[in-house]
């Protein structure tokens, strides 16, 4: 099995020892041993790729902010097919404008979500060791809820404006979906509707041998969020046939007022 090596050298605690002084120091130590070590294996990686990336041209720096802190790498830039690019960034899934990991991207956004973005800042900044503004984690929120808002308009619009039809997949034997919501309106005119749909494909028992029964759904799926008036209802159906194939359920049940977007 492949293996990395790295040292790991802890300094002694001026003045007088003390569990917290040792464990801060300890911590530090082996998050700088860790970014060493995440450099070395993104070098390894990266070696690999080459060969089949290209002409390699210059070397260009990166700076990224992962779970162990920030690192700073340098990886080729290469031409194939009259294309320039990273193979190192595509193979990290890394886009152009992107400036942490996706494991601190996902932090960021359940913190901030949960959070105020000031407390959230410094929750993250003790998850990863170094401080972290509470400007830099807005803006890593409100980047995802743009991706977010633009995947869910493009699967309602390949939908209902380019009438292309749901994935196929294994029938689904029932579906229940429960909605719910309220009218927003907006300063300078116009609404929004805030919904959220419950969705469930089937149940079961909990124990066959417990002496009081007990059933759970199975198949739970949630879609949530503010949407413009009258667009609810393709919204919630474009993200229902895809996360729980309602459109290939033998039979629905869905539960909701007319105002809800249950039509």
């Amino acid at each position: 099995m492949r293996a990395i090596t790295v040292t790991v050298e802890m300094p002694w605690p001026k003045g007088k020892t003390s569990l917290e002084k040792l464990e801060r120091t300890a911590h530090r130590a082996a998050m700088a041993a860790g970014r060493r070590a995440l450099l070395h294996a993104i070098g390894a990686w990266e070696a690999e790729l080459l060969p089949d990336a290209g002409a390699r041209q210059r070397r260009v720096r990166r700076y990224l902010l992962t779970r162990l802190g920030p690192i700073r790498l340098w990886r080729w830039k290469t031409l194939k097919d009259g294309r320039y690019g990273f193979p190192l960034d595509k193979a990290m899934g890394l886009l152009p404008w992107q400036t942490c990991s996706a494991f601190v991207w996902e932090r960021a956004c359940r913190l901030g979500s949960a959070h105020p973005y000031r407390q959230a800042a410094r929750l993250l900044s003790d998850l990863i060791g170094v401080p972290v503004d509470h400007r830099v984690l807005w803006r890593l929120v409100q980047k995802a809820g743009s991706i977010r808002r633009d995947e869910i308009e493009q699967a309602r619009s390949e939908m209902f404006d380019d009438g292309l039809a749901p994935a196929e997949g294994p029938p689904v034997e029932m579906a229940v979906v429960e909605v719910d919501g309220v009218v927003l309106r907006r300063q300078g005119g116009g609404v929004m509707e805030a919904k959220i749909a419950a969705a469930y494909t089937g149940k079961a028992q909990a124990s066959a041998t417990a002496h009081h029964r007990r059933i759970y759904v199975t198949g739970k799926r949630i879609v949530a969020g503010i949407y413009p008036e009258g667009m609810t209802g393709q919204v919630l159906y474009a993200q229902l046939c895809r996360s729980v194939g309602l459109h290939r359920a033998r039979h629905r049940l869905m539960a909701g007022t007319e105002r809800s977007g249950s039509r």
